[in-house]
């Protein structure tokens, strides 16, 4: 047997179900740690007793389906996340300076360098296989640190609004008290947030809390704001957040899956652990097959293996150790006078038959714990095409989107509580909340990214998906994320003067030529015709009810653009101006504002653009956009829209940089008064 160094077992807690929740737990992490020879042995023990169990000889411990799957479904963390704070990050990009969360979540932040998402593939397979796992943060040394704990290993109180939340966590852990090792309680409770405790108790044996030996293991708090509380807790208590001195756990709770009415959900896939021990069980029988039962068993009578000596006339010998191999040849004498036999009875298994029963087991456990059968009846020596590396990959990716919310969430709390215990010890600054958690989804085969970029520019080219769902295909994130992401993307890089999405020339790839009847193209064509004219329609109709002149002034570009696209279609002339419905002729030249004169529209963006270090590309806009521009600027300079509103206006309706808005728009609208309106 393996010997296996390892800390003396704590004592169980007191309470029954949560001493059934500490042992289940511990059998699952010995076969995540490989120290479970010991667990299969009473198995064996118990089916085959003990006669039986020592002529198997060595169990198999080769097979471990349990932790195979567990870390099979572990698939986030195959590369680091990435970690933003928008907000920080979009103020940065106005000031033009460094973001205030980058030194904390930056490729070389504090949390990149403290080696926590290499930490995070095991945390995640130990999560999946104990259903939880407690990761506790400090900081030391002006260093952000994180220690996983085994949740057999701690007991909490959950928050009764919210089931899933821990309010007081308490850690059993070895501490060094006068020069000896002592199981002692860390005990972290904010459940009254006037008066949150920090101890460290002793262990009694029923794993209650006995002697108070806090100072003893923390020391002597030279931070604390009140000396009448104890030293660690009460006013003492050393984590708050700084914004509202708010008390906080040091740590976070991971959740395998949430179901919402409690803490901890230890029995979850019991049918895979129970499986795996029982399969164990079922490889030893298979290699005591192949030792001791896979050949004929031979007989003789009234032979003896020549050699061997007689020691009383009889047939008994002195028992020699005689070699059988296909290489030597056996020599037998006769014993006795009789006529001698020898024979041989036929092999005690069928190997070949109970091997494959036991891989028809082993692949049935991956299947019930969600593995496709594409993984699982892949073997060594099978071909590997590449339809089927893809099939594999698509797995790993729905693994990811299994687990993502969940440890999402757990994730971007592990970071804003990183910066609050950071900003509490050092003094520093950075956000403590708003962060958001990215992961990297397992690279796409070029099969399946030729295949999801055309389908997401064929949706886009039909108007049946946005940039943001288009964006969310090609990585885990959430709508606030991709949207975020586009809005930091140049115009000229998110979109085309049509406002449709657009790949980078590294992203596209050719597509097939679509050929189509003429019939086809016929139908087509009338399709597009009569959905421009109902467009149309429906336009003219919001224009007649609509009184203000810049959202007119909007309409009739787009009313001219649809013209466009239909004279494109039909081959008709096109008319220069759109007339619309109530349409008062009381504009005269000399109420064009002034910037715009002397200088066609383009080239007036184009200015505004170099004033403001901006490429021409990120305020540049196709015709009728330039029409629809001209137009609030008119307004503005009419005095009929305030300067402000007619600035957001161009941010918002063109994409534009303020600062290229703001430029564009010149000196006009620097008072505002609001026209009277007409009285009849």
């Amino acid at each position: 047997m393996y010997a296996f160094s390892r800390m003396p077992s704590p004592p169980a807690p007191a309470n029954p179900e949560e001493a059934a929740r500490w042992n289940h737990t511990r059998h699952r992490r010995s076969l995540m740690e490989g120290t479970w020879q010991l667990l299969l042995e009473d198995r064996l023990q118990q089916q085959l007793g003990s006669t039986r169990r020592q002529a198997w000889g060595v169990p198999d411990l080769s097979a471990n389906p349990f932790r195979v799957i567990s870390y099979e479904l572990s698939t986030l963390y195959d590369a680091p996340p990435d970690v933003h704070h928008n907000a920080a990050e979009d103020a940065a990009t106005r000031s033009g300076g460094t973001s205030s969360a980058d030194a904390l979540v930056g490729g070389e932040g504090l949390i990149a360098k403290s080696g926590v998402w290499s930490q995070m593939p095991r945390v995640q397979a130990m999560a999946i296989a104990l259903r939880e796992m407690w990761m506790r943060i400090d900081v030391t040394d002006s260093r952000l640190t994180y220690r996983p704990v085994s949740p057999d290993m701690i007991v909490a109180e959950a928050d009764p609004q919210r089931p899933t939340i821990p309010l007081a966590v308490a850690e059993i852990r070895l501490r060094s008290l006068h020069g000896e090792a002592v199981w002692c309680w860390d005990v972290l409770d904010i459940r009254d947030p006037a008066f949150p405790r920090y101890e460290v108790r002793k262990a009694t044996d029923g794993a209650g809390f006995g002697e108070d030996v806090t100072v003893h293991v923390l020391g002597m708090n030279d931070e604390k704001r009140n000396p009448a509380d104890p030293e660690w807790s009460g006013a003492n208590y050393p984590y708050r957040r700084t914004s509202n001195d708010a008390p906080i756990l040091p740590g976070v709770l991971y959740h395998a899956s949430n179901y919402g009415d409690r803490l901890f959900d230890p029995f979850y896939g019991i049918e895979l652990f129970e499986g795996s021990l029982s399969l164990s069980v079922y490889y030893s029988f298979l290699a005591h097959c192949l030792r001791d039962a896979s050949f004929p068993q031979r007989y003789a009578i009234g032979v003896r293996v020549a050699g061997t000596e007689m020691t009383d006339g009889l047939t008994r010998g002195v028992r020699v150790e005689v070699v059988t191999d296909p290489t030597t040849i056996l020599m037998l004498d006769a014993a006795s006078e009789s006529q001698p036999t020898v024979g041989q009875f036929q092999s005690g298994s069928d190997v070949a038959t109970l091997e494959s029963t036991i891989a028809a087991i082993a692949h049935r456990l991956a299947s019930d714990a969600g593995l496709s059968q594409t993984d699982i009846q892949r073997t060594s020596g099978s071909a590997k095409s590449g339809y089927a590396i893809s099939l594999s990959n698509e797995g790993k990716r729905q693994a990811q989107r299994r687990y993502v919310v969940q440890m999402r969430s757990a994730d971007e709390e592990l970071v804003a509580k990183s910066a609050i215990l950071f900003n509490r010890a050092t003094g520093s600054a950075f956000p403590e909340g708003g962060y958001s958690v990215l992961y990297r989804e397992v690279p796409l085969s070029p099969e399946e990214l030729d295949a999801r970029r055309k389908h997401a520019l064929e949706m886009l080219a039909a108007g049946l998906m946005d940039k943001v769902e288009a964006l969310r295909m090609f990585g885990n994130l959430t709508e606030a994320d991709a949207i975020a992401k586009l809005a930091k993307l140049t115009p000229a890089e998110a979109t085309t003067s049509t406002g449709a999405a657009t790949m980078t020339s590294a992203e596209q790839t050719p597509s097939p030529e679509v050929v189509v009847t003429d019939d086809g193209h016929a139908r087509a064509m009338d399709d597009a015709v009569e959905e421009l004219d109902a467009a149309t329609s429906a336009l003219q109709a919001l224009a007649s009810t609509t009184r203000d002149v810049a959202s007119r002034d909007i309409l009739r570009a787009v009313l001219e653009s649809l013209a466009e696209a239909k004279g494109y279609l039909t081959g008709e002339e096109v008319e220069a101006v759109t007339e619309l419905a109530g349409e008062e002729e009381d504009v005269t030249e000399d109420e064009v504002v002034a910037p715009l004169e002397g200088a066609a529209p383009e080239e007036s963006i184009t200015a505004a653009a170099a004033a403001t270090g901006q490429p021409a590309s990120s305020v540049a806009l196709n015709g009728a956009q330039v029409q629809a521009a001209q137009g609030i600027i008119t307004s503005v300079a009419r005095g009929e829209l305030p300067r402000a509103t007619g600035v957001e206006m161009l941010v918002q309706f063109f994409n534009m940089a303020p600062e290229a808005a703001d430029s564009l728009m010149g000196a006009v609208g620097g008072s505002f008064t609001m026209p009277t309106p007409a009285t009849n």
